[in-house]
């Protein structure tokens, strides 16, 4: 996957195809991660797909897009596609897209697909995690706009969107 570690400037990631064909033993995966914005300015995540990624047989947990950024700056997480693939008889926790403590961020037009055939995986799956740092009075705002989320999960509990700590959305 892309990883980004207290980027300095106007991050950028855009127009990337991010599979793992050979997929192997599971673990955690993520497509793409960014953690933290030193210089206070707008992230974008655009145009990506993170496809047929995650088909382990052990237990682990998948995020498609994770991303922690407690700056005042918008982040931009535009028109990705994350299908992560079946996972393959493991105990996998899946998030498509996990936003914790970012302040805000306009999540719009992206396809998460959660497909999980494996009837013995009890473990949740997310299409949209969203939150702010646990115990926090301060608001985080969402812009959550012509997204599609679809989850085929025989087992486990699924949420296409779920909103924790001080979460408001606008869509």
């Amino acid at each position: 996957g892309i990883y980004s570690y207290y980027e300095k400037n106007n991050l950028l990631i855009s127009g990337n195809t991010i599979t793992r064909p050979n997929r192997g033993s599971s673990g955690t995966l993520y497509g793409i991660y960014y953690y933290y914005n030193t210089a206070n300015t707008p992230i974008t995540i655009e145009k990506n797909k993170i496809v047929n990624l995650y088909n382990g047989t052990g237990s682990g947990t998948f995020y498609g897009i994770y991303g922690y950024s407690p700056t005042n700056y918008m982040n931009y997480i535009n028109n990705n596609i994350i299908h992560p693939g079946v996972t393959g008889g493991g105990a996998v926790t899946m998030y498509g897209m996990y936003l914790g403590t970012v302040y805000s961020a306009a999540i719009d037009h992206n396809t998460i697909i959660i497909s999980d055939t494996n009837n013995n995986n009890t473990s949740a799956k997310y299409g949209m995690y969203l939150s702010g740092p646990p115990g926090s009075s301060v608001t985080y705002a969402y812009e959550v706009k012509n997204n599609i989320v679809h989850m085929t999960t025989p087992a486990g509990t699924s949420y296409g969107l779920y909103l924790a700590s001080n979460t408001t959305t606008t869509s």
